[in-house]
This record gives C-alpha cells, sequence and structure tokens, in this order.
C-alpha cells in the first residue's frame, strides 16, 4: 500500500527548495479524507488523524519525516529535477531510480505516513509532520510552529538502518576563519613549484569522522612546516566544511625542488588501515610571481596545524553499547582568496556543552592568529534520555517480531530530532527506518523486504501504543 504512495511522490519533483508541489499534494489528500491540516509559508505540512474505534484516550504520537530530497544524477542522465518525475526500477529486491537519486531518504516516510492516513489499522491519535528543506540545514522544521502540536512522543522516520533505532543526534555548526594576506616579491635565486596531496578516501565528516580518515588539508599544513625552508604562496584543498578533504595544494618557493618521498611513504604508513593510498606530487610552475610575507604564511600554516580536528570526544560506554562519535571536527576547506584565506570547519557534538568548548577553542585560535571569526548553520543536538518509554517499547516489539535484539544507537550527523527535542518539552523521540543504501547518489536504493518489514513493525508500534 505504502509503495503506491512512493510512486505518487515521485511523479511530484520535491528536491530542497522545491517542495511546494509535494506539500499540496499532501495536503489536498488529508483535506479530501476530512482531516485538520497545516500548512506554513516554509510548506511544512502538518496532518491530525484521529485514533482508531477504542484508542480515543492513548496520548498522541506525532510521526515525522522530511519531504525534500537530494537531487544527484548520473554524467549521462538528461534528468530535470524542476519538472521531471522520477523513473523507477525495481531490480534484485531493490527500488531505484534510473540515472537518479530514489529520494528514498525521506519519501519512505511521507509513503508511509500518506498509507496509515487512508489505512484502516488500529492507531492512537496521530500527528504527521511533514517538514522541507532539511537536506540543506533543517531550514522547514526550525520554522514550523510547534504550538499546532499536542503530543509528547515523536517517531522519526529517517534513519537508514533496519533494526539501529537512534537515540540521540549531534548538533553542529559551521566555523569560518579569515585570515588576512599580505604578498611580497619573491626573492632571486628560487624557483616556484606546485606541490598536491591526493589519493584519500574522504567522506563525509560526520557518518566517516570515526573512521579516523586522512584530512589533506592538516597533511599539507604538516608537511610545509616540516619543510622549514620554503616560502608559501597559495594554499587551497577540500570542496565541503562537511567532508573529509581528498586533496590539497600548496604553490611554494624554494632554492631547490624539495623531495616528498618520504612524506609520502610516512603518510601511507601513518593511514595505512584507512588511506593506504595518499599520493605527494611536486611539479615546477613558472606563472606565480608573488609569495606571501613570512607572517600570513606562519598564521595560516599554524592555525591549520592546530585547529581541533576529528574525534574530540566519544561518548560514555554502556553496557550493549558501541561507543561513538560525540564530539568532532572536521578542517573541509581551505579556500584562497585574493585577499584572505578561509579556514571553514564543521564542528559537531551531542552534547551542547562540549560543542561551546569546542567554539571556545576554535575562537582562541582566531584571535591568537588575529583572524576573523564567525559561524552559521547552528543547529541543535539531541543527547540521549537516560529513560525512554520509546525505546523501551520499539525494543521489545522489535524483539518478539523478529526474534533478536535491536541496535541502540546514535548518529554523529544532525537529525531534525534535535530541533523536536528543544522545542517539545519532555519530549521522548525515537528515530528508526528500513534499509536505504547509498543515499544521495544516484547508486540509491531501498531494501524493498525491509521496508515491508519495517511497515509492518511500524503498525505493530502503533497498535501497541498505550
Amino acid at each position: 500500500m505504502y509503495l503506491k504512495y512512493f510512486e505518487e511522490i515521485s511523479k511530484i519533483p520535491h528536491c530542497s527548495e522545491n517542495e511546494k508541489a509535494l506539500s499540496d499534494y499532501i495536503v489536498s489528500f488529508a483535506k479530501e479524507r476530512g482531516l485538520w491540516t497545516y500548512q506554513d509559508e516554509s510548506h511544512n505540512a502538518v496532518v491530525k488523524l484521529p485514533a482508531s474505534k477504542g484508542r480515543e484516550n492513548i496520548a498522541p504520537v506525532i510521526i515525522q519525516g522530511h519531504i525534500d530530497m537530494v537531487g544527484a544524477k548520473t554524467t549521462d542522465s538528461t534528468h530535470d529535477f524542476e519538472k521531471d518525475p522520477l523513473t523507477l526500477v525495481t531490480r534484485d529486491g531493490f527500488l531505484r531510480a534510473n540515472g537518479t537519486t530514489l529520494g528514498a531518504d525521506d519519501g519512505i516516510a511521507a509513503a508511509y505516513a500518506l498509507a496509515l492516513i487512508d489505512g484502516d489499522f488500529e492507531h492512537p491519535p496521530i500527528e504527521f509532520v511533514f517538514t522541507t528543506c532539511e537536506e540543506i540545514g533543517m531550514v522547514g522544521v526550525t520554522a514550523l510552529d510547534f504550538s499546532v502540536l499536542s503530543a509528547k512522543r515523536c517517531i522519526n522516520i529517517d534513519e537508514e538502518t533496519e533494526g539501529e533505532f537512534f537515540a540521540s543526534c549531534a548538533g553542529g555548526v559551521r566555523v569560518n576563519i579569515e585570515i588576512p594576506l599580505e604578498f611580497e616579491d619573491a626573492p632571486l635565486g628560487g624557483r616556484f613549484f606546485e606541490i598536491r596531496i591526493g589519493g584519500l578516501q574522504g567522506g563525509h565528516s560526520g557518518a566517516m569522522i570515526h573512521e579516523q580518515r586522512a584530512n589533506a588539508n592538516r597533511l599539507l599544513a604538516r608537511l610545509l612546516l616540516e619543510l622549514g625552508d620554503i616560502e608559501l604562496a597559495r594554499i587551497e584543498g577540500g570542496e565541503k566544511d562537511n567532508a573529509i578533504p581528498r586533496d590539497a595544494s600548496a604553490v611554494i618557493y624554494a632554492k631547490e625542488k624539495p623531495d616528498l618521498s618520504e612524506y609520502e611513504k610516512t603518510f601511507r604508513k601513518e593511514f595505512s588501515a584507512v588511506d593506504p593510498y595518499i599520493t605527494i606530487s611536486i611539479t615546477e610552475v613558472k606563472s606565480v610571481r608573488k609569495i606571501l610575507t613570512y607572517a600570513a604564511k606562519r598564521s595560516i600554516l599554524n592555525a591549520i596545524n592546530s585547529l581541533p580536528n576529528g574525534v574530540i570526544y566519544h561518548t560514555a560506554k554502556r553496557e550493549g553499547e558501541e561507543r561513538l562519535a560525540e564530539t568532532s571536527a572536521n578542517l573541509g576547506v581551505v579556500a584562497f582568496f585574493e585577499k584572505s584565506v578561509i579556514l571553514a570547519s564543521a564542528l559537531r557534538s551531542s552534547v551542547a556543552s562540549r560543542k561551546r568548548e569546542l567554539l571556545s577553542q576554535f575562537a582562541s585560535v582566531a584571535e591568537l592568529h588575529r583572524a576573523g571569526f564567525s559561524t552559521e548553520g547552528d543547529y541543535p543536538e539531541w543527547e540521549r534520555a537516560e529513560k525512554s518509554e520509546l525505546r523501551e517499547l520499539f525494543s521489545r516489539i522489535y524483539k518478539r517480531t523478529f526474534g533478536k535484539d535491536a541496535k541502540i544507537s546514535g548518529v554523529h550527523a544532525g537529525l531534525e530530532c534535535g530541533v523536536f527535542s528543544k522545542r517539545i518539552p519532555q519530549v521522548d523521540i525515537i528515530a528508526f527506518g528500513p534499509t536505504i543504501l547509498d543515499a544521495h547518489t544516484p547508486n540509491e536504493r531501498l531494501d524493498l523486504a525491509s521496508a515491508e518489514r519495517m511497515w509492518k513493525f511500524l503498525r505493530e508500534i502503533l497498535k501497541s501504543l498505550t
């Protein structure tokens, strides 16, 4: 039943900032069935479904997911995400889209919700919350008027591994440190060389940071500081602050061409388990004339070298649970401009005080180097509750339904649960979902058997709520 609605959703373009048509569809769908609806200027939508017969006196529950998707396609695809419907393909037990992202992240939440609205199931009063622009910074949920909601428990359907339930998520903030540049003429007797570091895996700075993969920006600054007797003309690396940088480059000025072969061997040895294919190249360049002043060079390299990076704190050890990354930083971008270099980092923590501590450390580095300091995109964490009736219920029903224990975990990335936890006092939240592989890529696919199991599981949960 829910797959029918997923197909309908897939006909309506709904990438971030283009969700109005899908939001309108959901609201019209609910109004046709005589339900209470709410829609705001951000195209968030709320639908209230009365309890099934005999469940009217049970406390209501929120079922929540976002309706925007990431639009990515193969190089040969002509798909237009602004107007074209997705072309769905079923193969080897998975649902895919032809040449594009599928949008199961998080279209499956909307599909489950519409199927519940149109079905005949046993359930308490439900407040369905469909949010927008989650993929570009949780813009929609931040603008939502929470006064329209009455429930004190919330089921988020935005987890992508069956049998794993999230009980916490990281909050985050982007930090920019801007170091002013000063140039001077290069002295006589030397040559300009470009150094490139590449071959790193990179990866998402939330999902992969615990693997301690190499950061190209940090390796480059370390190398340049160890070379010592060189001048610096340019340095840059990385693409996004929330992605571990895979490559970085610098233009240096030196009397002789440095031998970097030992650095490549050293870095490969240090990161042999996670980044065994690091490469370092050096070539002479002719087009550069100016070098940075000694003060500017030292400020840039020392700042990169001293900024906190990687996992700073892990979660506390709990019986039966693995330790997770709790607090981290990722120097994702070194951007070189005409008058300044900007060091852009993504900071994350599931503990608010630890995020403040990390921000303070970044501010201190900026102050030491007389650099500009700014933040953007701050979103809240969802701290793990010591007790959770939903967590206990989900664990119990999962064990009863599937004969095995569920994994209670946290995610070192942002979920809208963080906003809900701050806007609804004493709210009880859990996140779950079916298995979705390679989200945000054209290879995204929904495990159909998993989706069916989690659909059955969701109905069992609603039936068991008291």
